[in-house]
């Protein structure tokens, strides 16, 4: 006779998992005792050499075209040519200027109309800086 916290007596009876109502399409956890052949290789392709090379020479699988060293470099600058959004995002250059505002003494209130500006303007030096430096290593290239 079976109390009240025993154990059933007779077989151990395993459960099936129970659906979950957030995702109703989700395959049940223990649904068979099999498990698919999807990952493994062949008896043919594991045993000898030649049938590795028969397995690759099948595959249609292609690597990806290596580009020319530079090429992407060239493209995100004619990218950023063709732009004319700003490059340095507005948050963090706003938190650099409102940084550099603390340290100069009281709590300074800033527009947003000022930020761009001054945003606007240190993108321009910047610009102009990388140019004139791209210009002297393309002389020094031809003198070398």
């Amino acid at each position: 006779m079976a109390g009240r916290g025993s154990r059933p007596s007779g077989k151990i009876v395993r459960k099936a998992p129970v659906r979950s109502a957030i995702r109703p399409n989700r395959q049940a956890k223990f649904k068979s005792g099999r498990a698919t052949k999807a990952g493994r290789a062949t008896k043919a392709g594991r045993a000898t050499k030649a049938g590795q090379a028969a397995q690759a020479s099948t595959g249609n699988i292609r690597r990806p075209r290596r580009t020319a060293p530079g090429k992407k470099a060239l493209r995100e600058i004619c990218y950023f040519q063709r732009t004319t959004n700003l490059l340095i995002l507005k948050t963090p250059f706003a938190r650099v200027v409102r940084e550099i505002l603390l340290e100069c003494g009281m709590d300074y209130r800033i527009q947003q109309s000022a930020l761009g500006a001054l945003q606007e303007a240190a993108e321009a030096a910047v610009i102009a800086e990388l140019e004139s430096k791209s210009d002297m290593i393309i002389s020094w290239t031809t003198l070398i």
